[in-house]
């Protein structure tokens, strides 16, 4: 079965060494950084304590444990859907901003129309 792969932010890499990899591995990766640098809670395992890169991903106050590992470790993930949806709003705010422009520009030929208009018949 074929992977997908995922691109990761800055701060999960400073903690995979990787800016690609597929899911799996990007989990596999963040567990041996724990184990590497022992950040596993020594009276219960489950836990985790982060230190300082850890703490960028997970919250660096308190102990958590490895079943929310992977939901923090997702916020760091980036999507391709995430990436086309980001481009579709720049675009769709510069025709906005195009559009905006235009309607500007016929409201100020209006206003000066209706100003003419107002000066003819006055005269």
């Amino acid at each position: 079965m074929r992977r997908k792969w995922y691109r990761v932010d800055k701060p999960l890499h400073d903690v995979i060494q990787r800016w690609n990899a597929p899911r799996r591995i990007i989990n596999i990766l963040v567990w041996d950084y724990i184990r590497k640098h022992k950040l596993q809670d020594p009276t219960d395992r489950r836990y985790i304590i982060p230190d300082k890169k850890l703490g960028k991903i997970i919250p660096p106050d308190h102990r958590t444990s490895m079943l929310r590992l992977s939901t923090y470790i997702h916020k760091h993930i980036i999507f391709d859907k995430d990436k086309k949806e980001k481009e579709a709003k720049k675009k769709a705010a510069k025709t906005a901003k195009k559009a905006g422009a235009a309607s500007t520009k016929k409201q100020a030929k209006s206003k000066k129309e209706t100003a003419k208009g107002s000066k003819a018949k006055k005269g």
